[in-house]
């Protein structure tokens, strides 16, 4: 058994060598593998006889059968092709709809693959980016309450450039910098971080021009982006140029966009960043951390010594939570598994790729049932063609690749509609979804359009499957006879099964839809429980807030101020706990906002007991505490009789006042409905004032006057407390566009389908239409007739997928918003009525224009 040649060779061999010569020339391969072995070894004859097999093969000994078979395979695909363009221009209307279907749906994909493709194709370009680590944070309270976030304390660079020496590089990002730009009498922001020359270091971020050096030599230089300095200077140079605040352009490098989940415009040296009070070793101040190994370190080895520094910080934090440093390689940042708090810039997470991959599965489907619905409804048109093919000798695998011709040329043509609907709205998806600009490419590269071809070209093999195999089963005798009961009722099943299917599919969407942005319309006009008007809020008022308040105070159109960490409807980040016991496994957090006693003036908030702080100069010496009533029910305490009582760590805290409705939660943090709100302990972020409305513009120039005494080099920026509210809200409308898009994309797609149907069954009834007119059947009637299947089915489907949109909705949302979800009745009618008008608006453009024709015409030859 060893000394025989090897299979492999022999077959192939055989495969290509003319049954004339093989035995002969295989005779002497043979004799030659045998004289190897006892020369050279098994194992080298082995090579040589593959060797030989090459040598041996030549024109002369070739199978002539199988190079003319090759020809005859090339002779059938050029009929193929000719035949299915053929079909596609004599049936246009099917054509046309089936191109525009495929061209939808693909359209859709292209946009959502593109966010994946650009999402894990985020910060690859960097050199050894296998290397490139980031420190995050998880913060601990209990088993029940773990939150991670991407930020890390101020002071960890130091500690762990003295305890991580084997590390190649580190460097620290604080994503505040925010310098301004004066062109042409207006000032212009740019978004950047405060950083190290060690950054350009780990992250491959080019120089164009200028030198990166040069901006850490001081604190007073800066480097912008490419189109940073486009946007500002057009084809001039930037180099030398100063902003209003004293910083020069020193370099351009090339802009992150696209290409990490890095989001500036511009760097400065971190050097000039001035650290607040209390935050050296707080985890949530926007600090954030990036390592680079040396080359051959262990990951695991340093998330250990990570662990042991996070029990050392934990002794030196000021938080009660236990705090552990986690390492998170780079190209996992973008669709991470598990959610991460304050990121650098909006990354969606892993579960937009579920939903995404679930839309493209959806969108493929409902246009691949149009293909194979449409398909089957000509099968009476196609049996004749196929029988005569069939009796001229044609094979089931024949037959079956002329179907898949025609489905892959429609899937060319679609992947051409689809990405001129691409690059044609492709340009506007920043502007209705910014959460999505880190991970979009408005202009796809070759790789993604390679990627995007070779998707449509599935999706047409996908959608021919199901056409090809009904039709190649068809039998010649179909030719000569009347329909098969049997295949008839097989055929229409089938038919009835797809439409129903494809029916509910878009009753469902548009339910969802109307669910969303019904439910975001009650999000946005809900009663936070807080007067809302005429309330001015100052970002970062900074460390003279107290010396602007007494300016402030000097005007009289101004109500009330307060100094405040968080605002109402707003959410909350900050956590305290309410027992003595950190380890406990329930019960042991609840959510904090820090104001003053000036707060329930500006906003009004109803008590249900007690009142808010009592005016205090000392207000940080002071343990008061408001809290809401669902805290009080968290506490054990009675709303109604809290107020006096005690909680926290020693009893620390008293209930001074116990607040009634006042929603502080975001849209969907349904968690902090629970919260209270003690006294401002470190510096607010914000002043809100009230004004009394009378001349808002006239007061809010003379705050201006006021905050240039107190800030003459800083720009003063209002907002009203309802257009401040609203952004709150920007994620949950894009949530709201993008879906309302999807069902539109979806909805059109199926009605596509049903027009198709509409023009086919028209064309197949038209003698019997003609027979009842000829009856006495008027053209309402005859409309209804045509119609009434589809209206049918229509309700059915909408009736099916009703309840079904709401259990999801309920189970996508309802865990998290803060308002309860309710089915609509109202709703629900509403929105099947939409949907049994649109399909009938659809269809009845093509059975009225049936119904009118006369029957003299339809029926003169017959």
């Amino acid at each position: 058994m060893a000394r025989q040649t090897p299979q492999f060779w022999t077959r192939l061999f055989k495969w290509l060598c003319s049954e004339d010569y093989f035995e002969e020339l295989q005779g002497d391969l043979e004799e030659s593998f045998l004289r190897n072995i006892e020369r050279h070894g098994l194992k080298k004859a082995r090579q040589l006889y593959g060797k030989e097999v090459i040598k041996m093969v030549r024109p002369s000994v070739l199978n002539f059968k199988w190079q003319n078979n090759s020809g005859n395979h090339f002779s059938l695909f050029q009929l193929h092709l000719i035949l299915a363009l053929r079909n596609i221009g004599r049936n246009k209307v099917f054509s046309l709809v089936n191109i525009l279907g495929l061209g939808a749906a693909i359209a859709v994909c292209i946009f959502m693959l593109n966010i994946l493709y650009t999402g894990y194709s985020l910060d690859r370009q960097h050199q050894n980016h296998q290397r490139i680590f980031r420190i995050t944070t998880q913060i601990t309270k209990n088993e029940d309450f773990q939150t991670h976030y991407a930020t890390t304390a101020f002071g960890l660079y130091e500690k762990i450039r003295e305890e991580l020496p084997d590390l190649e590089s580190l460097t620290q990002v604080k994503n505040s910098f925010s310098p301004k730009i004066e062109i042409s009498g207006s000032e212009i922001g740019l978004q950047g971080y405060y950083t190290q020359r060690n950054f350009f270091d780990i992250f491959s971020f080019p120089t164009l021009s200028g030198n990166i050096d040069d901006v850490f030599r001081d604190i007073n230089s800066i480097a912008i982006t490419a189109s940073a300095a486009q946007r500002l200077f057009g084809g001039e140079s930037p180099l030398g140029k100063v902003t209003t605040d004293g910083h020069v352009i020193r370099a351009v490098i090339e802009s992150p966009k696209g290409k990490s989940h890095f989001d500036f415009e511009v760097i400065g040296n971190i050097e000039a960043y001035e650290l607040r009070k209390g935050e050296l070793w707080q985890p949530y101040s926007s600090h954030y951390l990036y390592i680079k190994l040396l080359d051959g370190s262990s990951p695991e080895q340093i998330s250990q010594k990570l662990e042991a520094i996070s029990k050392e910080t934990n002794n030196i934090s000021h938080i009660t939570a236990r705090q552990h440093l986690r390492l998170q390689h780079l190209t996992s940042i973008a669709f991470t598994k598990n959610r991460i708090y304050q990121e650098l810039s909006i990354i969606p997470d892993f579960s937009t790729v579920y939903i995404f991959g679930v839309l493209i599965t959806i969108m493929l489907f409902m246009a691949c049932f149009n293909y194979a619905n449409l398909s089957m409804a000509r099968a009476i048109q196609r049996t004749k063609e196929i029988g005569i093919r069939k009796v001229n000798g044609s094979t089931r695998w024949q037959i079956a690749q002329q179907f898949l011709a025609e489905t892959m040329i429609f899937a060319i043509l679609g992947y051409g509609v689809g990405l001129t609907i691409f690059y044609y709205f492709a340009p506007f998806i920043g502007e209705v979804v910014p959460e999505l600009q880190s991970v979009f490419m408005p202009l796809p590269n070759s790789g993604l359009l390679v990627i995007l071809f070779v998707f449509s070209l599935i999706t047409g093999v996908f959608a021919g499957i199901s056409p090809s195999i009904y039709f190649s089963k068809i039998s010649p005798l179909a030719l000569f006879r009347s329909k098969s009961k049997g295949q008839t009722f097989n055929l229409f099943a089938i038919r009835k099964i797809i439409i129903f299917f494809q029916l509910s599919l878009s009753a469902f969407v548009l339910f969802l839809v109307m669910h969303i942005l019904n439910h975001n319309k009650n999000l946005i006009n809900e009663d936070l429980g807080a007067n809302k008007e005429n309330i001015i809020v100052i970002e970062k008022p900074g460390k003279s807030a107290r010396l602007l308040i007494n300016e402030l105070k000097k005007i009289p159109a101004i109500e009330a101020l307060s100094l405040t960490s968080n605002l109402p409807g707003m959410g909350l980040e900050g956590i305290i706990s309410i027992n003595d016991s950190i380890e406990s496994s329930h019960d042991n957090w609840i959510y904090v906002a820090f104001t003053d006693s000036e707060f329930g003036e500006v906003f009004q908030p109803k008590m249900v007991n007690g009142e808010f702080f009592s005016a205090n100069d000392n207000d940080w010496l002071n343990n008061e505490a408001v809290i809401s009533k669902s805290a009080a029910i968290t506490l054990g305490l009675d709303p109604k009789n809290a107020v006096g009582s005690t909680f926290g760590p020693k009893n620390q805290y008293q209930v001074k006042g116990v607040l009634d409705d006042l929603i502080m939660a975001g849209p969907y943090d349904k968690s902090q409905a629970s919260y209270i709100i003690l006294r401002n302990r470190d510096n607010p972020s914000k002043l809100v004032t009230r004004l009394n409305g009378i001349n808002n513009t006239e007061t809010i120039s003379a705050m201006s006057k006021a905050w240039e005494r107190i800030y003459p080099e800083q720009k003063f920026e209002p907002r009203y407390f309802n257009n401040l509210l609203k952004t709150s809200f920007e994620e949950v409308e894009a949530v709201g566009k993008v879906f309302g898009f999807l069902g539109f994309c979806i909805i059109s797609i199926a009605f596509l389908g049903q027009f198709g149907l509409a023009v086919f069954t028209a064309e197949n009834k038209i003698k019997e239409i003609g027979i009842r007119k000829v009856l006495g059947a008027s053209t309402m009637k005859i409309c209804l007739y045509l119609n009434s299947q589809s209206l049918k089915t229509t309700l059915l489907a909408g009736l099916v997928a009703s309840p079904l949109a709401f259990l999801v909705f309920g189970e996508l949302v309802g865990n998290a918003s803060r308002l309860p979800i309710q089915f609509s009745i109202t709703q629900a009618t509403l929105g099947l009525l939409s949907l049994c008008f649109l399909l009938v608006g659809v269809i009845s453009t093509q059975t009225w224009k049936t119904a009118r024709k006369n029957p003299s015409t339809t029926l003169r030859n017959e």
